[in-house]
């Protein structure tokens, strides 16, 4: 067994841990939300800060007792990156994290995560928010231009009309339920074509599965 590949294992179990007996928002077992995070980290490195990315946040281990459990200086400086601070604003957190390409690629693989529904029973308006901030930040890591989509309507209103974090998040939601694209297409009263671009745009296949159909 290499060294990396011992690092994750301790990670596992540190993270298993540290996250014992806590639920996520569906009241599953949370430890399941940094395993699949870990599962989508493309190096070793990725998978130890993945798996590793909330125990400071929420419980009580520190970054000076997981540096003494041996992880590497980077694997410790992207998790300060990522563990956010109680009165930072969210905005400011993800500002800071843009700096450490080790957290960029946990926190996009932590939102993509997050922004599944599916474990969600329902959505309700506070999970709206929420994912909305959510989707806002993966722009921000992703170099996504956010420009006011309101004010482009207002000037051209017989323009190309941009997609809102509202209506991404609607097309989400029924895409999940399994909405055929013509019947999103009028849902929406945009042609066919934009819709099958969005769904492309949002990667909405790999995500959640083929799940609507194009009839």
């Amino acid at each position: 067994m290499s060294t990396l590949e011992r690092a994750i294992e301790i990670a596992i179990e540190i993270a298993t841990e540290a996250h014992r007996g806590q639920r996520d928002k569906a009241g599953n077992d949370y430890i399941g939300h940094p395993m699949r995070v870990m599962a989508a980290g493309t190096t070793p490195e990725e998978k130890i800060v993945g798996v590793l990315h909330d125990v400071v946040e929420d419980s009580d281990w520190t970054l000076e007792e997981l540096a003494a459990e041996g992880f590497a200086p980077e694997i410790i400086e992207a998790l300060r990156c990522l563990t956010h601070a109680e009165e930072e604003p969210y905005d400011r957190y993800i500002a800071r994290i843009k700096g450490n390409p080790l957290a960029v690629a946990v926190k996009l693989n932590d939102l993509t995560d997050n922004m599944d529904i599916r474990r969600l029973p329902y959505l309700s308006d506070k999970d709206v928010k929420r994912l909305k901030r959510y989707l806002r930040a993966y722009k921000q890591l992703t170099g996504e231009p956010t420009y006011s989509v309101y004010a482009c309507r207002q000037e051209y209103p017989n323009a190309y009309q941009p997609w809102t974090e509202a209506e991404d998040l609607e097309l989400t939601r029924r895409w999940c339920e399994g909405a055929t694209e013509k019947e999103l297409s009028a849902h929406f009263q945009r042609k066919p074509g934009a819709i099958r671009s969005r769904i492309e745009k949002l990667d909405l296949e790999r995500l959640y599965g083929k799940r609507g159909k194009r009839s």
